[in-house]
């Protein structure tokens, strides 16, 4: 699946309670999808990148105390857990926040406030003499008994996770199966626990990573993410990228995940965007320094390609060469056939892929024109197309836009008598 197929993925599995094993090479945007569940959940959203932990980093630091007459060792509380500890029960609360269906427990937790306010430590302290649970560790964060009106739940994104110290993949295994690290236990929230993501990278050649057995796998429910250009590219317009990289990766799809044969430096879609942030400021840097940016970036094989491209970007068909075409031929006709005859002679040495990028700028500028006639570069445009590439863009706009693909069939039907979608039917008939 692709990444943005990853982001349904991890919905669904949060939704059955199940861990995903997300796997993909590096730079695909894993951590990225997971930080935009949580963002769109109203999650916390914390991650721990393994491989670059030690012990300390994940236990917390251990420390010996008296319990009983008899010494032990405690951890702790590391950093990452204390964020997520804060998120679901903060320090202090408003008693009026706090809610629970046992009205004696709400009497002693009111007992032990102060001016309408308790402390996260107090509340504890309370629930576990009620309940007559040890108070040793922070029992509050896992109870149904209360709970505080504005609790975040949390996501916690183990990354690397193959690529871990064997000691920290070890203690991790316990996150995912019990939810919790020795004393350390991960909260549940208005009834869900914290939600446990990991990802790997591939066990092949191109990677450093400790083998997982089938048992292991066999806690997880695994999802295989490969590089695509054109969810890429969706996500590129949506975000505003630098045009002549959508534009380059429109071109050269195999691109957007690449790995010279000597292991150098390559690109990822991760580097595309930190090169799109490069090429916004490209005018303001001196020339003599173009190429070491840009190989530095996306490696000197692709950088060098991407170089040429960029040089000689005037032969790529752009957006307001369309909208300047359409403005000239529209001043004799408002017809957008006739319109279409000249862009189709512009555009006939593009590749499939950039007539589809070229499609989808025009689509999200002018689909919400007012009238037909607004909208007549974005009309004119899809009847240069071929038909199978029109099909195939008008496909999933009505699958995904539906709303939008009738307001292109009324401009259609405006302008041309619904001949754009006649074609399309036309053309199915035949087969």
């Amino acid at each position: 699946m692709n990444i943005k197929e990853t982001k349904l993925f991890i919905e669904a599995t949060d939704l059955v309670d199940k861990v995903p094993l997300i796997q993909g090479v590096h730079g695909l945007g894993k951590s990225d999808i997971v930080r935009s569940y949580a963002t769109d959940k109203d999650l916390h959203c914390e991650i721990l990148i393994l491989s670059l932990m030690d012990v300390g980093d994940l236990l917390g630091i251990p420390r010996t105390v008296e319990v009983g007459g008899t010494l032990s060792t405690v951890w702790a509380a590391p950093q990452w857990f204390n964020n997520i500890i804060d998120a679901a029960y903060p320090t202090t609360m408003q008693i009026d926040d706090l809610s629970s269906s046992d009205s004696s427990f709400m009497q002693l937790v009111s007992d032990a406030s102060s001016d309408g306010i308790i402390t996260r430590e107090a509340l504890n302290a309370v629930y576990c003499k009620y309940t007559q649970t040890p108070n040793n560790a922070l029992h509050i964060v896992s109870q149904e008994l209360v709970s505080y009106k504005y609790s975040k739940r949390s996501v916690l994104f183990l990354d690397e996770f193959n690529r871990a110290p064997q000691d920290i993949l070890s203690a991790s295994l316990q996150l995912i199966l019990d939810r919790r690290l020795h004393s350390h236990i991960l909260p549940v929230v208005h009834g869900k626990p914290t939600y446990v993501v990991a990802a790997i990278n591939p066990s092949d050649d191109s990677y450093t990573v400790n083998s997982m057995d089938p048992a292991l796998l066999d806690r997880f429910i695994t999802s295989i993410v490969e590089p695509d250009a054109k969810t890429w590219l969706e996500w590129a317009r949506d975000t505003d990228q630098a045009q002549v990289v959508r534009d380059f990766i429109a071109e050269h799809p195999d691109r957007i995940h690449y790995t010279p044969a000597d292991n150098s430096t390559g690109c990822t879609p991760r580097s595309w965007t930190s090169l799109s942030k490069i090429m916004k400021h490209i005018d303001s840097i001196p020339e003599s320094i173009h190429f070491q940016l840009i190989k530095g970036t996306i490696g000197s094989e692709v950088g060098s390609q991407f170089l040429s491209f960029f040089n000689n970007y005037f032969k790529v068909v752009k957006m307001d060469e369309i909208e300047a075409l359409v403005d000239k031929k529209s001043k004799s006709t408002k017809n957008p056939e006739t319109i279409a005859k000249p862009i189709a002679k512009l555009i006939k040495d593009q590749e499939v892929i950039q007539k589809s990028e070229l499609a989808e700028q025009l689509w999200a500028k002018y689909i919400k024109s007012e009238s037909a006639t607004e909208a007549l570069p974005l009309v004119s445009y899809l009847y240069a197309l071929e038909s199978e590439t029109l099909n195939g863009f008008l496909v999933k706009k009505k699958k995904d836009e539906m709303d939008n693909y009738m307001r292109l069939s009324t401009f259609d039907n405006e302008l041309n008598n619904k001949q754009l979608f006649r074609k399309i039917v036309t053309k199915i008939a035949t087969k």
